[in-house]
């Protein structure tokens, strides 16, 4: 049976004498020799570091202002009698006027550092006692806090990295990310994901065009195995809306994470959702969400005419009218779009000062049309709007849909019309 630790090595894409030292150490560990596998352990942990170093790119100037100093860092570091304490020396630099600490890790973890340093000195001059919960503790530090120890930041090395992998000039970009992924938590500090995150959607930012491995990236991350990072960027995406639209109209599968979240919901479906741009081929995007919200019962059957409302004054449809599927047409006429249309249509004035805002519903009203049994209310106000309105696209627009489908709308308009004694503006 493997070790959760031996799990975790097998998901870092670390460099193969550091994966060395770690997997005689969990040899040593399972035959109960834990001094041999704490010294391992400690020894693979400053592998990893320093072959991180030897391929970084050097500090910022604001940690190691002199560029000469990151020279000699690095030929300590390719030095056999120098690495190991030069590795020690700079995760233990308490920043000061002198000097900073080009990992930019917290007090905490370096002190942390510090005590397992410290720790194997005593375990190798035998002045310690060392079972196995010291051994499962220093890996658990380890796996928590290794991805930190990157130059400029755990972060900012970690983002790079990600534009780096995802760069078809540098790296292949749809090659496996997963260990990128897996090392998010040892990366980040609990008040860290949400500036990951900003950072990540800044570098790699996601939209409906974005390349597909973008795409699988960030569905990655939302899906993602490990709890703690799956539920942090759900926060995330909670706490910035405007991500929140993004990621949901490309994804609407993600909408079942946040089932509870009433609130989010509503300011997605009452703010956000009306205010996208929907083009032709994104309309099984917005069916999915709009299908889901109703399903699942968000959106009370009392707002449902205020949320039908709020897509004919954003016009959301306009540009998907004369293309929705028939489940997207089944849906609209379900949940109540045709009748609040209706409403809205009937307290738009008549009259002549009113005129130009019929404009707005070039596109909508032949959809109507096309789509619903007209009534004498409906027919009387909109024949007196044809009467007003200046021939031009709306004019045109409203004769395409009344001459269509072997005149069906044209007959039917004509025929209430002689019903309620008046002439038909389509005679």
């Amino acid at each position: 049976m493997k070790l959760e630790f031996e799990k975790w090595i097998e998901g870092q894409g670390m460099h193969e004498k550091a994966r060395e030292f770690f997997n005689e150490a969990i040899v040593c560990f399972k035959v109960a020799a834990y001094r041999g596998a704490f010294m391992l352990s400690y020894l693979g942990f400053q592998t990893m570091i320093r072959e991180r170093l030897l391929v970084s790119d050097p500090p910022s100037s604001n940690l190691m202002p002199d560029p000469s100093a990151w020279t000699g860092t690095l030929q300590k570091l390719r030095t056999p009698t120098d690495w190991d304490s030069e590795v020690n020396r700079l995760i233990a630099v308490d920043n000061s006027k002198t000097e900073k600490n080009i990992f930019m890790i917290s007090k905490d973890v370096r002190k942390e550092a510090v005590f397992w340093k410290d720790k194997r000195n005593a375990c190798v001059h035998a002045k310690d006692h060392i079972s196995y919960p010291s051994v499962e503790c220093l890996w658990m530090f380890i796996q928590n806090h290794s991805g930190k120890f990157m130059v400029n930041s755990g972060i900012e090395a970690f983002v790079q990295q990600a534009k780096s992998h995802f760069n078809p000039v540098e790296n292949d970009p749809t090659s496996d990310f997963s260990e990128l992924l897996n090392r998010i938590t040892s990366v980040v500090h609990d008040d860290q994901y949400d500036e990951l995150f900003t950072r990540l959607s800044q570098a790699l930012p996601l939209h409906l065009r974005s390349k597909d491995y973008v795409k699988k990236f960030w569905l990655a991350l939302a899906n993602s195995h490990d709890a703690r990072t799956r539920e942090n960027f759900l926060d995330y995406l909670k706490n910035h809306m405007g991500e929140f639209e993004t990621f949901i109209f490309v994804f609407p599968e993600l909408l079942r994470y946040f089932s509870a979240e009433e609130s989010t919901l509503r300011k997605f479906w009452n703010q956000h959702l009306p205010m996208l741009t929907v083009y032709e081929e994104y309309a099984i995007n917005l069916y999915q969400i709009t299908h889901w919200l109703f399903a699942n019962n968000k959106i009370p059957p009392s707002e449902w005419d205020d949320f039908w409302n709020n897509w004919t004054r954003s016009r959301i449809l306009d540009w998907l009218a004369d293309d929705l599927s028939e489940d997207f047409v089944a849906l609209l006429h379900k949940y109540g779009y045709f009748e609040a249309y209706r409403k809205y249509l009937l307290a738009e004035s008549s009259g002549y000062s009113n005129r130009m805002s019929w404009y707005r519903h070039e596109k909508l009203l032949p959809f109507y049309l096309i789509n619903v049994e007209m009534d004498a209310e409906f027919v009387d106000h909109l024949n007196r709007v044809l009467r007003i309105v200046p021939l031009g696209s709306f004019t045109n627009n409203i004769r395409k849909a009344f001459y269509a489908n072997d005149e069906r709308v044209r007959k039917s308009f004509k025929e209430i019309c002689d019903q309620l004694g008046i002439q038909s503006y389509y005679g």
